[in-house]
């Protein structure tokens, strides 16, 4: 029992972001373009290029078929490792957020389990060694085995890599290769495009929360140094405590904003996942794990996020509390300023009171009242009037009314003594 059709298609996806990703393309068919390829394959292998297009993200897939002679696995396995190593030591271009290669074939009429184990275990043996075959999983597109996951590469050159392998019925071929490989908008593809965008965002929670921690222990920090400027021997720094957390406050935004990003993205790539999954019909426990991880991780986004509007909300009560400080502390320095100019006019007022009478009455027959008599009175007007005034302006409508009226009192009683004096 043989099988046919040796296939591995390499899955390459590019961030829409990514300038250099059409050159990507160019560069890779250069590469792969006989006679004088950039990248050697081995004899018999035949290669194919092409370009699937979304709405944020480039596919680029490497077809590769190997002759029928066994093993077939190693040489596709090598091809494989030869083009992801050269993309990733061009120094010249990005590599891809992720890849996934699915090594799929036909299997022979009437094929069994140990076929099917046999089959496995080859690839196994070719891509990864000492790692345990996962059980297969039937699916109506053949038999369908999760092999690895996990990083490839080190250092700043790292992929995401996935290998999957698929023994496709031979009465199905025509089917699985038109609605399930080959198809650039539904799929394989497509599944494995919207799982590779989760796992790529999903990886990114830990430095951004990272990142947004920060932010949020450096914001509390702000807001308890804010807080000890209550102490009158440091309120000369409040100016400048009050810009720092306000500093800190707009890198904590930034970072919120950017965890909120995060999860929205992954939200919406793991429902097109589902949609996807749905679709084709695919009930996958392999997958259904994939979703629950993934929706683990977009609980501990929200649990992030929850824990940042906390402390958003305490901000902006320390805000209010701070601007009613501010007010009220505004409000009363007002007053005082209001007080030392009353006490200011009170004292003009009452040297003024003082010099009017005395020039009035000086080249008449009138004669003045005692001294202290007009001492008492103009002292008794310079306080009155310049209180009505205050509290006028203050709005405080009876104090302002009686001080108006003491006011007005005043200057009756002196014209009265006056009269009184000179009878």
């Amino acid at each position: 029992m043989t099988h046919s059709e040796h296939r591995l298609d390499l899955l390459l996806f590019y961030a829409e972001t990514n300038p250099d990703r059409w050159e990507v393309l160019h560069r890779l068919e250069d590469q792969l373009a006989p006679p004088t390829p950039g990248i050697p394959l081995p004899a018999g292998m035949q290669v194919s290029l092409d370009k699937i297009a979304t709405h944020d993200t480039l596919i680029l897939r490497v077809a590769i078929t190997a002759a029928n002679e066994p093993p077939a696995w190693e040489p596709l396995a090598r091809a494989s490792d030869q083009i992801l190593a050269w993309l990733m030591e061009d120094r010249r271009q990005k590599c891809p957020l992720a890849t996934s290669r699915l090594f799929h074939t036909i299997g022979p009429p009437g094929m069994g389990p140990d076929f099917l184990a046999s089959t496995s275990s080859n690839l196994v043996q070719a891509v990864v060694l000492d790692v345990p075959l996962s059980p297969y999983e039937l699916t109506p597109y053949g038999w369908l085995w999760f092999l690895t996951e996990g990083s490839f590469g080190a250092g700043a050159n790292t992929l995401w890599q996935r290998d999957l392998l698929l023994i496709v019925p031979p009465d199905r071929r025509a089917k699985v290769h038109s609605a399930f490989l080959h198809h650039p908008h539904q799929g394989l593809p497509r599944i494995e495009l919207y799982l590779q965008k989760c796992t790529h965002l999903a990886r990114q929670h830990d430095a951004v929360s990272f990142a947004l921690n920060n932010a949020i222990s450096l914001l509390r920090q702000e807001m308890l140094e804010h807080l000890a400027t209550a102490d009158f021997n440091r309120i000369q720094e409040e100016p400048r405590l009050m810009e720092e957390m306000s500093r800190q406050l707009m890198r904590f935004l930034t970072q919120k904003a950017t965890v909120e990003i995060l999860l929205n993205s992954l939200r919406s790539n793991q429902a097109l996942l589902g949609e996807h999954l749905a679709r084709m019909h695919l009930e996958s426990a392999h997958y259904d794990r994939q979703l629950a991880l993934l929706d683990r991780q977009v609980e501990q986004i929200e649990n992030d996020l929850h824990n940042a509007a906390v402390v958003q909300d305490s901000a902006a009560a320390l805000q209010d509390i701070q601007r009613g400080a501010e007010g009220s502390r505004f409000e009363r320095a007002s007053y005082l300023l209001g007080y030392t100019a009353a006490l200011l006019a009170g004292i003009s007022l009452f040297n003024s009171f003082l010099d009017i009478w005395s020039l009035v009455l000086e080249n008449s027959a009138w004669m003045l009242p005692a001294a202290w008599l007009r001492i008492c009175l103009s002292l008794a007007a310079s306080v009155a009037i310049p209180l009505a005034a205050a509290w006028w302006i203050a709005r405080k409508k009876w104090p302002a009314i009686l001080a108006s009226l003491v006011s007005l009192g005043v200057l009756g009683a002196m014209i009265l003594v006056t009269v009184f004096a000179n009878l």
